[in-house]
């Protein structure tokens, strides 16, 4: 649980005790973390790789303890008034040295040589609102399948949460539960366009883009996603982060990124 956890909590304090430590890690930003760094008075360092991510709406952004590195401009801007000085503008680091280390030799390149890949997720098993849709009203289905369409045509501005109106907020309140966790400073909309419209969107636009791709070329993918919407495609299994995925990369003569909807000005992590 990444908000608060009573165990978690009393396996923190006996961790802290066995050793002396300048501050404590961790990759994407827990509201836990931040609860116990801010208890002991050691410095809480987040650096953070999705956009969006709903746990920095948490109420415990302002402490004192965090230093929090996003790398989504955009994101930056909209946090960064909320604790200032500790909250920082950061683009990912890649390790150089590791992936220049990394020759492929003639069996990688039998593995992995292609002409078109890409290695990453369809957001089939992150978009819950496939669950929700079939319980609104045909008008707010329409709706949603409207913006999330223009959506995909957009890069740049996600204008996602922006454009629901408020009495269609008032209908989807009484059809679901759109209300935040508590301790957490966030507005129904905008949770609801970063937990459902922005993972449908992507989902939509990555199934659109390799299927368009597959028509004309040879594509080959690396997910562990539902790949059922998908034709004319080469299903390679899942490349690992470290060893598989750059090798993919050195082998394709061209490499797909193609950035989630969620992340209005940053580069991904797989650039």
């Amino acid at each position: 649980n990444d908000r608060q956890s009573t165990a978690f909590s009393a396996a923190f304090d006996v961790a802290l005790q066995k050793a002396s430590y300048d501050f404590v890690f961790s990759f994407n930003y827990y509201p836990i973390l931040s609860s116990c760094c801010q208890r002991h008075g050691i410095r809480y360092v987040s650096y953070v790789y999705d956009s969006p991510l709903v746990a920095l709406y948490s109420c415990t952004l302002i402490n004192p303890c965090n230093y929090v590195f996003l790398f989504d401009y955009t994101l930056y801007t909209e946090f960064c008034r909320k604790n200032p000085g500790h909250i920082f503008y950061l683009p990912l680091g890649c390790d150089l040295p590791h992936y220049d280390s990394i020759i492929p030799t003639p069996q990688d390149h039998a593995n992995y040589d292609c002409d078109v890949s890409f290695v990453g997720s369809l957001y089939t098993e992150k978009s819950p609102y496939h669950a929700i849709r079939t319980q609104l009203p045909s008008y707010i289905q329409g709706y949603f399948d409207g913006i999330l369409h223009a959506q995909q045509l957009v890069y740049g501005y996600n204008f996602l949460c922006d454009i629901i109106p408020p009495d269609l907020m008032e209908t989807l309140d009484q059809l679901i539960d759109v209300s935040p966790s508590p301790g957490y400073d966030l507005d129904k909309r905008t949770l609801l366009g970063n937990l459902l419209l922005n993972p449908m969107c992507t989902e939509m636009e990555r199934i659109h883009l390799l299927n368009s791709i597959g028509e004309h070329f040879s594509l080959d993918l690396y997910t562990q996603s539902d790949t059922s919407p998908l034709k004319n495609i080469r299903l390679r299994g899942i490349a690992s982060s470290l060893d598989g995925m750059p090798k993919v990369f050195k082998c394709s003569k061209i490499n797909l990124n193609l950035t989630a909807k969620g992340i209005q000005s940053g580069a991904s992590l797989r650039i």
